[in-house]
C-alpha cells in the first residue's frame, strides 16, 4: 500500500493496532535489504506515556532486527533531567546514561 494510502487509513481508523501495523510496515520497507543493526537503539522515554508504547512494540521491532533498549520509563517526573529539550538545551546525556 503507498505510504499516503496507509496515513489516511492511519487517519481514519485511528485503532491502535492498525497504526502499529503501519509503523511496522513501514518500518520493514525502510530496512528492506540492509543488515540487522549490531548493537541496540538506545530511547529516552523522557518518563512519558511513549515507554508504555514502545514496550509493546519492541517485540515486533526486535523480530524485524531492531531491538530497542527503553530508558527514563516512567520512574521519574515526565522530562526531569532528560528527553529531548534538556539534552538540547543543556548538551548532556540524560540521566540513566553514563
Amino acid at each position: 500500500m503507498p505510504s499516503q494510502h496507509r496515513l489516511a487509513a492511519v487517519l481514519c481508523c485511528p485503532q491502535e493496532e492498525a497504526y502499529f501495523i503501519n509503523l511496522e510496515e513501514s518500518f520493514r520497507s525502510l530496512i528492506a535489504g540492509t543488515e540487522p543493526l549490531a548493537e541496540p537503539m538506545y530511547v529516552d522515554c523522557a518518563n512519558g506515556v511513549g515507554a508504555i508504547k514502545l514496550l509493546q512494540m519492541s517485540p515486533k521491532l526486535a523480530e524485524l532486527g531492531l531491538k530497542l533498549e527503553l530508558r527514563n520509563k516512567g520512574d521519574g517526573r515526565l522530562n526531569h533531567l532528560c528527553g529531548a529539550d534538556y539534552v538540547q538545551k543543556e548538551q548532556v546525556l540524560p540521566a540513566g546514561e553514563a
